[in-house]
Formats: structure tokens, C-alpha cells, sequence
């Protein structure tokens, strides 16, 4: 979960609040609801890893919404050389050829290399990674270096060392 302030500035119309409703585009806001002053002096709310967005909703006469980024978004980009087989061993070996870097995208704060990890090949996290055997050789020092995973379903499933 992401920890957010929402602030807004003095600008708002008569009409807007008094209180409000808070939305993200994916997963929930706590606490989902807000008043104008909260909103005014800034209120913390959690949202889900995979939120980047948070739409806030006037109750009032005018219903206007206004949607905000989440600054510095809640996907990290994992940018590795990753190379594949059809089994751990052949994964392992084609790490002597030379292949262009593949991007993992995943949610702020989990491993890429943990059994139960969701590897998606999209920053918008809607495109699991093909089923498959990786395995990493990165040029920048890395504690997985020299590790394969298998995917299935999008899935980390099973890991070892090459």
C-alpha cells in the first residue's frame, strides 16, 4: 500500500464540498471519503501499490471531479538482461549471448525474484510475462545476477541459482 497527501490549493467554487469522495483508478482509497477543509490543509490516504491515479469527487450541488497523478507513479520499472530457455539450464546457458535488455515492470516494493511475483512486460501492469524459464545476467552488480525463475501464468513459481 502507498501512503499519499492530498492537498488541494483555495481555488474551488462555491459550490464544491462540503465534502468529498476519493477514488484511484485501481484498488481503493482509506479513508474514501474527505471534507474540504481536510482536503484544504491535506489529508493522508492509502492507496493500492498499483494505484496511479486518485480522482476526488465533490458531493455537493456541482459533482465536478478532479483526477490527480500519483507524483513519481507506484510502478517500478526493473530494467534487466534477462534471457530465456525452455528449461532452467538452457535459461542459464544463453546468458553467454549477447541480447538486448528486457524490461520487468512491477508494483513498488516487491521482489522480482520471490515465488508469487506477478512480472508484467507492460508499465500499465495489464500484460503478464510469458510462461517460461529467465535468467539474469545484469552488467550493473546485482544480488540476482547468475538466478533463474520459472513463470507461469505471469507468475514467479520456482527460482534457483544457475
Amino acid at each position: 500500500m502507498l501512503n499519499i497527501l492530498v492537498t488541494l490549493n483555495s481555488g474551488q467554487g462555491a459550490n464544491l464540498g462540503p465534502n468529498f469522495v476519493l477514488t484511484a483508478d485501481f484498488g481503493s482509497v482509506s479513508p474514501s471519503t474527505a471534507t474540504l477543509s481536510e482536503l484544504l490543509s491535506g489529508k493522508n490516504v492509502t492507496v493500492d501499490d498499483l494505484a496511479t491515479q486518485i480522482t476526488i469527487t465533490s458531493t455537493g450541488d456541482c459533482t465536478n471531479s478532479l483526477t490527480l497523478n500519483i507524483l513519481g507513479g507506484s510502478i517500478k520499472q526493473i530494467i534487466y538482461y534477462l534471457y530465456d530457455g525452455v528449461d532452467a539450464a538452457s535459461a542459464c546457458a544463453n546468458t553467454t549471448s549477447s541480447a538486448p535488455p528486457t524490461f520487468i515492470y512491477e508494483p513498488y516494493g516487491t521482489d522480482a525474484f520471490l515465488v508469487g511475483t506477478k512480472w508484467y512486460i507492460d508499465d500499465y501492469l495489464t500484460t503478464l510475462y510469458p510462461d517460461g524459464f529467465y535468467s539474469m545476467h545484469n552488467p550493473n552488480p546485482d544480488p540476482n545476477d547468475g538466478h533463474w525463475v520459472q513463470i507461469v501464468g505471469g507468475v514467479v513459481v520456482d527460482t534457483g541459482i544457475c
